[in-house]
């Protein structure tokens, strides 16, 4: 039985131990009961596997997010002596320019 069904249950059950009202108002905080009743055991029921794999996934994909951010800082500031970037992309030979630089 799904938890939803369960709870309508109780609501029912509640709602057939009431008095009988002659009146045709409803008692002062009828509504509210109702809805509290039935939003308490919806907060009660455990979420869905599928949901605490989707928060999971959420957290992981912010995690990754940072650090892919944290590892391309060197894109957004330039280094210390951008000149020897520089070289690389106003060369007529970039092969030739990182064969000598290479140790």
């Amino acid at each position: 039985m799904k938890p939803s069904d369960k709870a309508w249950l109780q609501l029912v059950a509640a709602a057939r131990q009431a008095e009988t009202v002659q009146d045709d108002a409803c008692p002062h905080g009828f509504a509210t009961r109702v809805a509290a009743r039935a939003l308490s055991a919806r907060d009660n029921a455990a979420g869905s596997l599928l949901e605490r794999f989707a928060l999971r996934a959420v957290v992981f994909s912010g995690l990754l997010a940072v650090l892919g951010a944290a590892g391309n800082i060197a894109a957004v500031f330039p280094a210390a002596n951008p000149g020897t970037v520089d070289n690389y992309f106003t060369a007529d030979d970039p092969a030739a320019i990182i064969l000598e630089t290479a140790p």
